[in-house]
């Protein structure tokens, strides 16, 4: 009877791991309750005591949940995909969307101060030297910016 109930328990503990935390933690416990409900099932036919039976079953069955999280859960844990959005900004060290012209270049290019760096810009709208500006994109080395109202 116990090795349905550790069957039991350890198949809820794998689903519930698998499709709602995916965590290493619970796959440790479902591995170990199935490991022991078929050591407590070979086990139960050698006419042993029940608790001396359940003891060694749950005892004996932490070692291929050992094994498993040692040593199968490392192998997977490269394949994890993160996600990381590189914003331009923070790429070449620009801490601020925020810039004030420092001269005017051509038509549409100027020289933007950003937190003690100049940069060169360019934007659409007629700036002057003294406009705050906003910084919108980063083209290569150049800014795109638009005045900040």
């Amino acid at each position: 009877m116990f090795e349905y109930i550790l069957l039991i328990i350890g198949i809820i503990i794998f689903l519930i791991d698998i499709f709602l935390l995916n965590t290493v933690f619970l796959g440790f416990l479902g591995v170990w309750m199935l490991s022991a409900s078929v050591l407590y099932f070979i086990m139960s036919n050698l006419g042993l005591d029940i608790s001396f039976n359940l003891g060694i079953s749950l005892l004996f069955g932490l070692i291929p949940s050992y094994i498993y999280f040692r040593y199968i859960t490392t192998l997977y844990k490269g394949d994890e995909k993160v996600d990381v959005n590189f914003d331009d900004k923070k790429l070449f060290g620009i801490r601020s969307n925020k810039g004030k012209i420092k001269k005017i270049l051509d038509q549409n290019r100027y020289v933007v101060d950003v937190g003690g760096v100049e940069w060169i810009a360019e934007s659409k709208q007629k700036l002057e030297i003294g406009d705050n500006v906003n910084i919108d994109k980063i083209e290569g080395n150049i800014l795109i910016v638009t005045k900040d109202e």
